[in-house]
């Protein structure tokens, strides 16, 4: 840790340090074979799955094992669960800075870029090469996208990304809908628009489902209609668009509005969060809701235990004609730069090597699947988890106690193994999803741009603006609340605002970024 930067920053809680943590597992002989201990100071949201047993990272067996194979004394650092954007601005602000920040580069005012130029992390474009970053180096090799998601336009290096390689690791989420009704009813999983009115009607006058379809900010029906919500890239037109521009999602907003005023959706779609959607499902009041396989089927079908015949299907992307595959969809891309080393830090090539570790064979297992052994067993090559994680006997749910031992539930320095989903995937439903889901032709969302300084500010207000008057109109439009008569006015006013200044930006940082 730098002794010259202050380690007391008033609104980050630092709860404890692993060097006090760990030592109780510590041996000899997984340490270095010489040298002193090293120490740095590494800050990261406390992600609930591991907060449910751990107050600090520190305290998992992944983090004590991690310091032991590396001869290192990592001090975690955490902002309060639920202000940690705020708190990471802060410490920003305040450049009171640890050694390695794990945050997704959305956090940083301006982008990475900027935060280069201001010093708040370093250009690592001396450090990945095959002596001091051997994994990392070998992996951007063998998949340029891995190197284009790290490396800034002007050919500096940012950080080091959080990957997954792996297709079915990147299409997670989507519709879920109650089969055991449909099965009630005679009714197939809904594929086109009209099939899905079907449904939705059968779910309110036979079932007596009061809210047939509940959702918060997503919505996957946009699909069917050629288009994806806010920003994306539109693959015919080969240009980054918003999808309100695009004429396909006028006739989304009029089938939703139509849904609307039959009592088809959910009134307080606007309002609610996860909490209370979480409640209409439980208590039977809807039949489908986007989620993701594992914190939404899972957690509903715990949850539901005690009614009778519950089973829920992924339902695929729907379309408008029977036949068609689903133009949009959730993926998620192979790579994002989520580790960055700071301006604060004074050991760089340890910093770095810790990074590196989870790229290489050994940290690949330990990121994954933990300590052989504990977590998992070799069975045939196959690392399986053991039943201590899959079915513990305190009854503590798999994605907790897999915590303990893993970072491959919501990923860091390393490749996410599908041998990992494989069995994280405990119901064949899930899996089921998973498969309905993945049948799409692209994002439905906007790939990573790094954009520069200039770019940044530019926007910034302009994007705050178009978020702020697009969702409050897209809300009213479809509770009729703004006449569908109103629909070209409306888009005047995003051009008023600034769109068009937004998509020149954005288009020029992808022509930089995706096509050299």
């Amino acid at each position: 840790m730098n002794k010259n930067i202050k380690r007391t920053i008033t609104a980050l809680v630092v709860l404890s340090s692993v060097a006090a943590l760990g030592t109780g597992c510590q041996k000899s002989g997984d340490r270095a074979a010489s040298g002193e201990r090293t120490k740095l100071s590494f800050w990261m949201q406390l992600f609930s799955q591991v907060s449910y047993s751990c107050t600090n990272f520190g305290e998992t067996e992944i983090a004590k094992e991690l310091q032991n194979r590396l001869n290192m004394d990592i001090e975690f650092v955490h902002p309060t669960q639920g202000q940690e954007n705020e708190q990471f601005n802060l410490m920003i602000a305040s450049q009171e800075l640890t050694d390695i920040l794990f945050t997704p580069a959305t956090r940083f005012k301006g982008g990475v870029t900027q935060a280069m130029d201001d010093g708040v992390i370093i250009d690592l474009s001396d450090y990945l090469n095959d002596k001091k970053a051997p994994n990392i180096t070998r992996l951007m090799k063998e998949d340029k996208d891995i190197d284009t998601a790290i490396k800034l336009d002007d050919g500096r290096y940012c950080g080091f990304p959080a990957v997954a390689s792996e297709r079915e690791l990147r299409t997670f989420k989507g519709l879920i809908v109650r089969k055991d009704w449909l099965d009630k009813l005679g009714l197939p999983i809904p594929e086109t628009i009209d099939e899905w009115e079907t449904t939705l009607k059968a779910f309110k006058n036979d079932i007596g489902a009061e809210i047939p379809y509940t959702f918060l900010g997503s919505n996957e029906f946009a699909s069917a209609f050629g288009v994806a919500r806010n920003y994306y890239y539109d693959v015919d037109k080969k240009k980054i668009t918003f999808g309100g521009l695009e004429p396909g999602y006028k006739d989304f907003l009029t089938t939703m509005n139509k849904w609307y005023s039959e009592g088809l959706l959910d009134s307080e779609f606007a309002t609610q969060n996860q909490t209370i959607a979480d409640a209409k499902v439980t208590s039977g009041q809807t039949g489908v809701i986007s989620a993701a396989a594992a914190s939404g089927i899972n957690k509903y079908s715990v949850a539901m235990a005690d009614v009778e015949g519950l089973k829920w299907a992924g339902a695929p992307y729907p379309v408008l004609r029977k036949g068609e595959t689903p133009k949009y969809g959730q993926i998620s891309e192979k790579a994002n730069p989520q580790l960055f080393i700071t301006s604060a830090c004074k050991d760089v090539d340890s910093a770095v090597r810790f990074l590196d570790y989870g790229f290489g064979e050994e940290g690949h297992m330990l990121y994954n699947f933990g300590i052989e052994g504990k977590s998992y067993t070799m069975e045939n090559g196959y690392p399986k988890y053991t039943e201590d994680m899959t079915d513990n006997k305190e009854g503590i749910p798999m994605s907790n106690q897999l915590a303990k031992y893993v970072m491959s539930i919501y990923g860091g320095p390393f490749n996410q193994d599908t041998r990992y989903f494989e069995q994280y995937l405990k119901r064949d439903e899930q899996k089921e999803a998973i498969k309905s889901w993945s049948t799409i032709q692209n994002s439905d969302t906007l790939p990573t741009l790094l954009l520069t300084n200039e770019e940044g500010e530019k926007i910034a207000t302009i994007l705050t603006d178009i978020s702020k008057y697009w969702n409050e109109t897209e809300f009213k439009l479809i509770m009729g609340k703004i006449d569908m008569s109103e629909y070209d006015a409306c888009i005047a006013k995003l051009h008023e605002i600034g769109i068009d200044t937004v998509l020149d930006v954005y288009n020029n940082a992808y022509e930089r970024r995706y096509k050299k």
